[in-house]
């Protein structure tokens, strides 16, 4: 008699070959698959949701108990990311671009602001780069909102950057 049917929770990128089915029965024995699992089923891998797929307790001792059949839920969280940037600047001169090169854990674009009272500098879109434009202090704000199923939106990282005063020659 199997008391309690195994379930789990995976984090989105995780498949079914993560899951290790531990439940409850009165007799030793095993928990696996059902026989309706693909290979494909084990290795693919779903956005965050509920899924049920089939089991089985297959007893020890197959000579006086019987296999039994059931259900298992599996509930798929969405992951989490992290932004980075290796080598972030804290500083520039005025008329200097700067390559934006902060990255998601995810692999997912990531977006950039600034926040500044005055006009310090901007963000070239197209080029990809921060453009310094006058002395002064920004914060550059990087986000990347998530995609739903897969991946929640990350922490805002954040970077001050001090414009210094460009080359007069």
């Amino acid at each position: 008699v199997v008391s309690q049917w195994p379930s789990a929770t995976l984090t989105y990128g995780e498949t079914l070959t993560d899951v290790v089915l531990a439940g409850e029965a009165v007799e030793k024995g095993v928990f696996q698959w059902g026989d309706t699992i693909t290979d494909g089923d084990l290795v693919a891998v779903q956005i965050a949701g509920e899924y049920t797929y089939a089991v089985k307790f297959v007893p020890a001792d197959g000579e006086q108990f019987n296999t039994l059949y059931g259900a298992v839920t599996i509930t798929i969280v969405e992951a989490t990311q992290k932004i980075s940037w290796e080598n972030a600047p804290t500083e520039c001169k005025v008329g200097e671009r700067i390559a934006l090169k902060a990255v998601a854990s995810s692999g997912l674009a990531v977006e950039y602001y600034v926040d500044q009272i005055g006009n310090y500098a901007m963000i070239d879109a197209e080029r990809n780069e921060l453009v310094a434009l006058a002395k002064g202090a920004i914060q550059l704000r990087v986000s990347q909102a998530g995609e739903v199923g897969k991946y929640l939106p990350a922490d805002e990282w954040v970077q001050t950057i001090n414009i210094e005063a460009g080359n007069t020659t």
